[in-house]
């Protein structure tokens, strides 16, 4: 049975893989537009971290997707029109430590 507190802690632990892949991004776009020089050790070893971040966040966000909240038993970031990064649920609006 998952908790609030442990769908919230997927969904900031894929914000972050998120916002490690649009860094890394914006370093290989920096050393293709020679703004800079990536040696290629580097380069390669960003490219492996790239994969494996972009391979466990997408996981991540397929189990924010598929997961259900606690209370009401919906998915908690909505069905039809999800909010992948919501404190709340869509459907009860329970938030983590909502006691009634």
């Amino acid at each position: 049975m998952t908790t609030i507190k442990q769908i919230r802690m997927t969904q900031i632990a894929s914000q972050i893989g998120l916002a490690t892949i649009v860094i890394i991004g914006l370093i290989f776009v920096g050393a293709i537009l020679k703004l800079y020089h990536l040696p290629i050790a580097q380069g390669n070893f960003l490219g492996k971290v790239f994969l494996a971040d972009a391979f466990i966040t997408s996981c991540l966000l397929l189990i924010v997707r598929r997961a259900r909240c606690p209370v009401c038993k919906n998915i908690f970031v909505g069905r039809n029109e999800p909010r992948w990064f919501t404190v709340t649920c869509k459907n009860c609006g329970r938030r983590s430590g909502d006691t009634h």
